[in-house]
């Protein structure tokens, strides 16, 4: 595709050169072998390259016959980019939601370890023993064991409580992943939000609520909003895939989109 010399050649070269494309394109068994490249993050560049020279604007002057061939070489082509951008965010997700079940399975395995270490049994001397004994009984005489007590079912309600909470906040979070692989980037944000503040500890939350927010501002083609927003969640964990590669998509700092292209596509 980088030899256009046939562009300017005569009907016919530019017939048969556009119907040959048509039928690779037809034959590729994958959209990155559509494309010409071998690498999930080589479409884009790959993508522009063949808009720039199979665009049909570039036919405009040719026979209605060329016209037509060479609109539908560019679907194809727009088709195989499509395809490509689905199934790189869709490995993208499957690798966040891995790594968070990964990482909920790690505190679960950890709390059990907790739970299941022996109480450590107090040590001391005989006389260290009778004057502890001593103090019990006095505490339960004045009543301070039975404040004790109290204090103790305290805690443990409000640590019921805390893990309850903590299951609202982690199907919560659940739905929102589902909401932003429905492609409801704003809904998204939204869940996002909320599960964030009511636990602004926890980084996953703080991570993915950036990350929608991105995607609602770049859609609406507030470009350095986003990059902004993009950079936060590098910010909390460089790894993130899905925020490297929606930066990485986002127009050049400082300049303006200008061209045809860039108004046809908003790239």
């Amino acid at each position: 595709m980088r030899d256009h010399q046939w562009i300017q050649a005569t009907d016919e070269v530019v017939l048969e050169h556009l119907t040959a494309e048509l039928r690779r394109l037809q034959a590729s068994a994958t959209s990155l072998e559509a494309l010409a490249c071998s690498d999930a993050g080589e479409v884009r560049s790959h993508f522009l390259s063949a808009t720039k020279v199979y665009h049909p604007n570039r036919f405009a002057r040719r026979p209605e016959k060329i016209r037509l061939l060479a609109n539908e070489v560019y679907l194809e082509i727009k088709k195989a980019y499509d395809k490509a951008k689905g199934e790189a965010a869709t490995n993208a997700l499957e690798l966040t939601r891995s790594k968070i079940a990964s990482e909920k399975k790690e505190r679960l395995e950890r709390r059990r370890n907790a739970s299941s270490r022996p109480s450590v049994q107090p040590t001391g001397s005989r006389q260290e023993q009778k004057d502890r004994r001593r103090s019990q009984v006095r505490n339960r005489l004045t009543g301070t064991g039975t404040q004790r007590s109290a204090q103790i079912r305290a805690a443990t309600a409000r640590n019921s409580s805390d893990s309850r909470s903590a299951d609202t906040q982690e199907a919560q979070f659940e739905s929102a992943l589902d909401i932003m692989r429905s492609g409801d980037y704003p809904s998204a944000a939204t869940a996002f939000k909320t599960v964030a503040v009511s636990r602004p500890s926890e980084k996953r939350y703080r991570l993915h609520m950036h990350y929608a927010q991105g995607r609602v501002l770049q859609d609406t083609g507030k470009f350095e909003e986003a990059r902004a927003e993009y950079k936060r969640c590098l910010g909390l964990d460089a790894s993130f895939v899905l925020a490297r590669e929606s930066l990485a998509s986002l127009p050049k700092e400082g300049k303006k989109k200008s061209g045809l292209i860039s108004k046809l596509f908003g790239k």
